[in-house]
């Protein structure tokens, strides 16, 4: 195969994935307006989050606030635990460190009271990444350590 075959093979695998993307954001969110049920349109929103985070940081921070907002409005503890650790995520990637850790810092506190060890590991990863963005790589190793 030639460097051009190479190339248009590489370019064309990089225009499907991303047409295929925006295809699961459309269709989610197609089924986010018309879902009822508070519990799942928080997952979706969630989902949502999980599928922009990369490509488009303020629509991914526009999900996962929509989905605490909700999960709060709606007493769903599961939902406010993991938009906190979206939250948090975004804002580390944002190098919105004082913010991300505030939300991180709950996130890890509503772990430990609903005894979620997945969300626990991902509060403390998170910890670990603004600590690791902050130079202070001993306390960042505590953190991974932990999980």
């Amino acid at each position: 195969m030639n460097i051009l075959q190479t190339f248009l093979l590489l370019f064309w695998i990089a225009f499907n994935s991303i047409g295929q993307s925006q295809q699961r954001i459309d269709s989610i969110e197609m089924i986010l307006y018309t879902e009822h049920d508070p519990t799942q349109k928080v997952k979706l929103t969630l989902s949502l989050f999980e599928e922009l985070k990369s490509s488009n940081q303020e629509r991914a921070l526009y999900y996962a606030e929509q989905a605490y907002n909700l999960s709060l409005t709606n007493k769903y503890s599961e939902g406010e635990l993991r938009s906190l650790n979206a939250l948090g995520e975004i804002y580390s990637d944002k190098t919105e460190f004082k913010i991300a850790m505030d939300y991180v810092v709950q996130a890890k506190l509503i772990a430990e009271q609903l005894d979620d060890m997945k969300q626990l590991c991902v509060a403390l990863y998170n910890m670990g990444r603004i600590y690791t963005s902050l130079g202070n790589y001993e306390k960042s190793s505590e953190l991974y350590y932990e999980c």
